[in-house]
């Protein structure tokens, strides 16, 4: 094996060499990490069984459900949307112009050289412009939902404490 390492370093060069290792180390530390994550979920798991096995349901169905935190909706899937499709393919156009720009200015590259480069670098753009679409949408839906629980929680405080304190058909009061 290390014959053909070596073997293989004669001929591929110094920046070949350490791609390789990098890559290697990259799968490495993968694997490992695998490994150590399936590790702690299996443990984690046979600890919360064990736990649930020692609660009794009626204990938990005693408990008024007011003591419950509200529903959040972001672990809930939802599909993209067209406008993160079409802030794609502008990360992607901007990507490949900009890319194509730096490529000729920088350097001395054939056409054919100058084409590739410029789509990985609209690749790349849209990877990162999926990125950020993706941050800011479930940024905006995290406040979205922070700002409803407040608004409930604020009318919830100008009445009763708890909706269900009212008679059946009264509405609670809505602030102005």
């Amino acid at each position: 094996m290390l014959a053909v390492l070596f073997g293989w370093m004669r001929t591929a060069g110094e920046t070949a060499i350490w791609a390789t290792l990098s890559g290697l180390l990259l799968v490495g530390c993968h694997v490992f990490g695998n490994v150590l994550g399936t590790r702690m979920r299996d443990q984690r798991s046979v600890e919360l069984n064990s736990q649930r096995a020692t609660r009794t349901r009626t204990a938990l169905a005693a408990r008024p459900a007011l003591d419950k935190a509200p529903a959040v909706h972001l672990g809930q899937r939802a599909p993209l949307g067209r406008l993160n499709g079409w802030i794609c393919g502008i990360g992607i156009c901007t990507g490949a112009v900009l890319g194509g720009m730096v490529l000729m200015t920088a350097s001395r590259i054939s056409v054919a050289g100058w084409a590739v480069g410029s789509l990985s670098a609209g690749i790349v753009g849209g990877f990162v412009a999926f990125l950020c679409a993706g941050f800011v949408e479930m940024s905006l839906a995290a406040l979205r939902q922070g700002i409803d629980v407040h608004h409930r929680d604020k009318r919830l405080s100008q009445g009763s404490r708890w909706p269900e304190a009212h008679a059946p058909g009264v509405e609670l009061p809505v602030p102005e």
